[in-house]
């Protein structure tokens, strides 16, 4: 029984279809399992070697002891992010130990901004000690923080600016006052020139009258 060739082309078509369907399956798999390794390497922190860190105070170890307390929730140990992951398991030491990291020298070095220390002026006191576990971005140049932070910036830098209005206030009038003093004492020395000038010239009239 002879197969019609339309029947045949239809065929061979079909199977070229699954097949190429079937490599682009392959292929798509390969690439996500690529993908997934690609991420989980990227994923972790490859150690670095500190060379000659500055030595950290006791004052400050203590300053970068109860910030990484008082930030657990979302730093870890080392001042990375919590979650992080590491070559070695650790950012201190190489695979075989030969060579080491100081931990708060590392904790400094991946926190140039160090946030132990206070970053906001002295005259406004004590941040909120009870904040909200939100993170939105702070005012001005002060980075991160909760949005209750963020309130409490507002407030103060409003209050900074009220002050120096008032400070700018208070001191437009004395400006005025002293400009004034200084215009009449030029006034005065001016008169005081001319009149010196009108008696030297009636004194050189009258010798010359002699």
């Amino acid at each position: 029984m002879k197969i019609p060739a339309l029947v045949v082309a239809v065929a061979g078509a079909f199977l070229a279809l699954n097949a190429t369907g079937s490599n682009a399956r392959k292929s798509a798999k390969a690439a996500s399992k690529l993908t997934q390794v690609s991420v989980i390497k990227t994923d972790i922190l490859k150690f670095h070697h500190l060379k000659n860190p500055k030595a950290v105070s006791l004052e400050e170890k203590s300053l970068i002891d109860a910030w990484l307390y008082a930030q657990r929730d979302e730093v870890n140990m080392f001042g990375d992010a919590r979650g992080t992951k590491y070559e070695h398991g650790t950012p201190l030491k190489n695979e075989d130990g030969t060579k080491r990291n100081d931990k708060y020298a590392y904790v400094k070095w991946r926190r140039s901004d160090a946030p132990w220390i206070a970053r906001f002026p002295k005259h406004w006191g004590e941040e909120p000690a009870q904040q909200t576990r939100d993170y939105v971005k702070l005012p001005g140049a002060y980075g991160f923080g909760s949005g209750t932070l963020k309130r409490w910036i507002e407030e103060k830098m409003a209050e900074d600016e009220a002050a120096a209005a008032k400070e700018a206030a208070a001191a437009s009038p004395r400006r005025d006052a002293e400009k004034t003093s200084e215009t009449t004492r030029e006034e005065v020395v001016e008169a005081t020139s001319a009149e010196a000038a009108t008696e030297g010239a009636v004194e050189t009239t009258a010798g010359e009258g002699a």
